[in-house]
């Protein structure tokens, strides 16, 4: 977590400078941010979007393998 922290906003996959600049606006310039901030995130992204983010400056992959669930049963 201490690495994924320290990350610019624009090194999350698919934030370009437009999202950039929006994030900004809200003071988010580091993931830590994102997390602090998550309030505002989904107040001003959509739900998918707001997660992406959310899930990007935890650190959580977005590889998602459904024989994995399978096998959980």
């Amino acid at each position: 977590m201490e690495f994924v922290n320290k990350l610019s906003v624009r090194k999350i996959p698919f934030v370009g400078r437009m999202t950039e600049l929006i994030l900004a606006s809200l003071g988010i310039f580091y993931c830590k941010d994102v997390i602090e901030k998550a309030t505002e995130i989904y107040s001003v992204f959509s739900e998918k979007q707001s997660q992406f983010l959310l899930r990007c400056a935890l650190g959580i992959s977005r590889n998602y393998h459904e024989s994995d669930d399978e096998d959980a049963c």
